[in-house]
């Protein structure tokens, strides 16, 4: 059990390049602050919206609603990649997307050498899972205090709404540009 906290792949090395991916998450955020609200706010005023709507929306429109947020979606993950990649990093990427038998190989090394650290990730992505619940628990407790301002009747659904807006503005860019920063090293 030792080897597992303090071993070559265990939680004192896990922790030591969690800190990393902290910083660089940190630095990616300031470095693009800008283009991560731009992409972040559509799906978080979608969200605020139908939360706070007071009628049931048709079957084709949440369906629409569906769509678009999904695409939203993928452009936030292209974000964050291109957020945590440098620009060396970020041109590499792009080129062993477009060549077939270069994504290949690439795939194939990411999962060799997950398979050679699957200790060190295991704790990575434990540290990461605490971080990122203790980050929701603090949104959700700052959308309750929030949403106790003003109409009590309401107070419900307004802290769902808020609490969504938090979420999507702050969590979801910070969790997958964290989670870049992790399998940006597969990568390299």
């Amino acid at each position: 059990m030792s080897l597992w906290v303090t071993g070559a792949d265990g939680l004192a090395e896990a922790w030591e390049h969690s800190r990393g991916f902290v910083w660089e998450t940190v630095a990616a955020v300031t470095h693009h602050l800008p283009v991560l609200l731009a992409v972040s706010i559509i799906p978080a005023a979608l969200r605020a919206y139908f939360i706070l709507k007071e009628r049931r929306l048709p079957q084709w429109e949440a369906n629409l609603t569906e769509a678009m947020l999904t695409v939203w979606r993928v452009l936030i993950c292209i974000v964050a990649i291109w957020a945590t990649l440098t620009p060396m990093q970020w041109r590499t990427f792009k080129l062993r997307l477009h060549d077939a038998d270069d994504f290949q190989l690439a795939m194939q090394r990411t999962g060799a050498h997950l398979g050679r650290s699957l200790h060190l990730l295991f704790w990575e992505l434990l540290l990461f899972a605490i971080a990122f619940w203790s980050l929701y628990a603090i949104i959700s407790l700052i959308a309750r205090l929030t949403a106790r301002i003003g109409d009590p009747e309401h107070r419900v659904r307004r802290s769902k709404a808020f609490g969504s807006i938090l979420r999507n503005l702050i969590l979801a860019p910070l969790a997958l540009i964290y989670l870049v920063a992790i399998l940006r090293q597969a990568f390299s």
